[in-house]
């Protein structure tokens, strides 16, 4: 699948790549597919809308900037995302730490709070 990305102009992505957010992201509730897109600027991921090229955020491993970040997540929240392990997620975050995203140990499945 081609997504045309604010950074890089249209790059090839594949289904493992991309990441659905039922609600959306806080502000920006009206989009809720995004594509997981290596960044020139290690350790960072964008995270790409699929729908407007210019909607992308930069991503982090939290634990790569505090060796003692907790992500705070209700059981309601992985109820809604059919997380029932915490063997079975990654958290990354927004640079700007607004959003959470949990991956699912093998990446074949992917959701997001």
């Amino acid at each position: 699948m081609e997504v045309t990305t604010k950074a890089n102009g249209v790059v090839e992505i594949s289904e493992k790549q991309i990441v659905n957010f039922p609600e959306g992201i806080l502000g920006f509730e009206n989009f809720h597919k995004y594509a997981l897109i290596n960044s020139e600027y290690e350790p960072f991921i964008w995270l790409q809308s699929v729908d407007e090229k210019n909607l992308a955020f930069l991503l982090i491993d939290p634990f790569l900037i505090s060796n003692d970040y907790e992500a705070d997540i209700d059981d309601e929240s992985l109820k809604k995302i059919n997380v029932t392990s915490p063997e079975d997620i990654v958290v990354i975050t927004i640079s700007s730490g607004l959003v959470t995203l949990i991956f699912f140990g093998d990446s074949s499945s992917i959701s997001a709070s």
